[in-house]
């Protein structure tokens, strides 16, 4: 039988290529999203081996879906934005670095954070990507890094030279979270995605 995965966020950048990832290693994507004019069915809950929520910025929405699916296996996309050590430009980071406080940095980090307590304790992976860029990606980041190369017309770099940014592509994202939801052991409760230094 054909192992189902819902996939919530399906409509976006990153859900998009979940779907896509599971559909090609055969297979069935349950997509979850927000967008109008769809075809609507039914689908048996007790049957989804995973959820990948790709749009888990709500912590009532991610509770709700959890519960929704008490036994499937939860991946959450986060953010790497999440770590502490990322206040220092050249820090390096890794799934032992100690997470940014409650209120100490942005809204969406604070949700995220929120998002993460919710659902770490039980059968759940959550994925921290670094800005994630490729093929239909709707803020085109390269384009932007690259644009204010160009833009300084004195040559400067635009950011320190130590400073790291960080890339990891769309369709090497879903490939890992297409393993944290169907591995059979979860790999491990927090899991980086990023290019290796």
């Amino acid at each position: 039988m054909t192992q189902k995965v819902v996939v919530a966020g399906a409509t976006g950048f990153i859900g998009g290529h979940v779907a896509e990832t599971l559909v090609r290693a055969g297979l069935d994507a349950f997509a979850v999203g927000r967008t109008t004019n769809v075809s609507v069915g039914r689908f048996d809950r007790g049957s989804a081996c995973a959820v990948i929520d790709c749009a888990g910025l709500d912590p009532d929405r991610v509770k709700a879906l959890k519960t929704a699916f008490p036994d499937s296996r939860y991946v959450l996309v986060s953010s790497a934005a999440v770590y502490r050590a990322l206040e220092e430009p050249s820090a390096l980071v890794d799934e032992r670095c100690e997470v940014a406080p409650l209120g100490t940095r942005t809204d969406y980090v604070d949700k995220k954070l929120r998002c993460e307590e919710l659902i770490i304790e039980q059968d759940a992976v959550v994925v921290r990507p670094v800005d994630v860029v490729g093929p239909r990606d709707p803020h085109d980041r390269i384009q932007y890094w690259a644009a204010l190369g160009r833009e300084d017309s004195n040559g400067v770099a635009f950011c320190e030279p130590t400073r790291r940014i960080e890339f990891v592509d769309v369709r090497d994202l879903a490939t890992l979270l297409l393993f944290c939801a169907t591995n059979t052991d979860r790999p491990t409760p927090v899991v980086n995605a990023r290019v290796p230094a």
